[in-house]
């Protein structure tokens, strides 16, 4: 009997201390708001494209591997921002080009507008913005997401 009560208190007590570490180690990633974070430059890093039911992931930096593919935003508080990309010229050379617009957030959403309207979503746990889109290839369509932090 004694044993038993001791089994119990024990298991209690070690209740209450994974109950208390497991909140004290809490994220505060979860409390990350969109409207609070967006300001600032964001760039992409990560490519993951699906196509024919294959998925490949890529890598991306501005002067590294697929640096063609690199992109760039500055979100500022006023609601502008600008986009930076790598484009082509007439002379088939990589030109650095800019766009100017404007930003608006709903929720977890962030709608960007310039010459057309970008929807990109926003995952609070890894603060990252994730734009997907959809390329025609002459393999198939191909779904692609781009990932963007700061």
């Amino acid at each position: 009997m004694k044993k038993m009560k001791l089994n119990m208190v024990f298991a209690i007590m070690m209740a209450m201390i994974l109950s208390i570490g497991s909140q004290s180690c809490k994220s505060d990633d979860d409390d990350v708001i969109l409207e609070d974070y967006i300001v600032g430059t964001w760039h992409s890093y990560k490519m993951v494209v699906f196509l024919n039911g294959e998925q490949q992931t890529l890598n991306i930096s501005r002067d590294g591997l697929y640096s063609e593919l690199y992109i760039e935003g500055v979100f500022k508080a006023d609601g502008t921002c600008i986009e930076y990309e790598w484009e082509q010229d007439e002379n088939g050379q990589a030109i650095w080009t800019s766009e100017n617009g404007t930003y608006a957030i709903n929720g977890n959403t962030l709608l960007i507008t310039t010459d057309a309207i970008e929807e990109l979503s926003f995952d609070r746990s890894s603060k990252s913005l994730c734009l997907r889109g959809v390329i025609e290839t002459e393999y198939g369509d191909a779904t692609i997401y781009v990932y963007l932090k700061k």
